[in-house]
């Protein structure tokens, strides 16, 4: 059964729980090869207000320090089940645009709608983002953060916009084509691979998912991270950082207040989800 939500609505608590079993197969591989990971943003949210998925959303999202991310990216497709998959730029050069790491259930089959002129097909999915050291100095830690936000959230989203649909003309729309080429995608990829890897996150103060959703805000100090606690989310223990209270503080201000009405909504548009079709076809 395809679904395209132009049309029909799909079982959000069915996809739900789907995210839940790829999130018990990480966790899993994390504390048989002691990697360390932590859930993060609204999923540690979820975790501490509602021992769940926030009623509305409808993704996963772990950090993992820089070391263990890497790590867990060189065994994870040999010790995850075999419908389960790691993508990155690296893997999917043609489609998955993002600088981060996904885990993909290939049982499924989910095109997010502003991908659709890719021609890029993926699973369901959660994020896997690392955490990274930055700079000591608190005007280069903001420029040092600025300047990756800039590349990876910014240049790199326009180089995979549906340039028949930009209605910029001239020198704008210049840089947009130059942007589209392949050695110029490769080379914001590698750049920003590049300046993550700069400050090494065991050895700074503070760190930061730096490619996240919440800018400057994921600035924290390590010591938030800490030595992980667990909380339960969807009826299993993960983990979340140590001071909680003060990293969901940081992200959301009042944490437990639930936000207006209007707010409440997922940050996905999917134009295809179907939780029972293989995307390999």
């Amino acid at each position: 059964m395809e679904f395209c939500l132009s049309d029909i609505e799909f079982d959000k608590r069915e996809l739900q729980l789907k995210l839940c079993d790829i999130l018990y197969a990480v966790a899993k591989i994390c504390e048989e090869h002691d990697i360390r990971y932590y859930l993060d943003g609204g999923t540690t949210l979820g975790a501490v207000r509602h021992k769940g998925f926030i009623p509305w959303d409808d993704d996963i999202d772990i950090v993992m320090p820089r070391p263990d991310f890497e790590y867990f990216l060189k065994i994870a497709n040999e010790k995850l089940p075999e419908y389960y998959e790691v993508r990155t730029h690296k893997t999917h050069p043609g489609g998955h645009v993002y600088p981060w790491a996904k885990i993909e259930d290939g049982r499924t089959t989910v095109v997010v709608d502003w991908q659709r002129h890719l021609n890029y097909k993926g699973g369901i999915f959660i994020d896997l983002f690392p955490l990274d050291g930055l700079p000591g100095n608190k005007i280069i830690r903001k420029w040092y953060m600025n300047l990756i936000l800039f590349l990876s959230r910014k240049l790199l989203s326009i180089s995979y916009i549906d340039i028949n649909k930009y209605e910029k003309k001239g020198i704008k729309l210049c840089i947009v084509k130059f942007l589209h080429w392949d050695i110029c995608r490769s080379g914001l990829h590698h750049l920003i691979h590049a300046l993550l890897r700069c400050y090494k996150y065991d050895k700074c103060k503070y760190v930061a998912n730096c490619i996240g959703e919440y800018g400057l805000k994921n600035i924290m100090k390590k010591e938030f991270y800490g030595i992980p606690v667990y909380k339960e989310f969807e009826g299993n223990l993960y983990r979340v950082p140590e001071k909680y209270d003060l990293y969901l503080k940081q992200l959301y201000g009042n944490y437990m207040e639930l936000p207006p009405l209007d707010k409440r909504c997922s940050l996905h548009n999917f134009y295809i989800l179907d939780l029972f079709k293989p995307n390999k076809f």
